[in-house]
């Protein structure tokens, strides 16, 4: 049995892609003893991650020696407390 159902056209979300020293930070709940600085550790609280996107690591293209390529990612920039 079909049913005649009309086709809705949803509107693509579009995705920007990152470019490099953009930032982001990421709110998180620490469960266990987390470590922010050298004398700070977090249990039960709070923190900020804060991310950059630049080049992570540089790897060998197609095996050839003095060729690389830059591999872009999100890197961990700084850790803070959440007041």
């Amino acid at each position: 049995m079909k049913f005649n159902k009309e086709k809705i056209d949803k509107p693509k979300k579009i995705v920007e892609t990152p470019k490099v020293g953009d930032t982001k930070q990421k709110i998180k709940f620490s469960f266990f003893p987390t470590r922010i600085d050298d004398k700070i550790i977090v249990w039960f609280e709070k923190y900020i991650n804060i991310y950059e996107y630049c080049v992570v690591e540089e790897r060998p293209f197609h095996k050839m020696i003095n060729v690389t390529r830059s591999i872009y990612g999100w890197k961990l920039k700084e850790r803070k407390f959440y007041s």
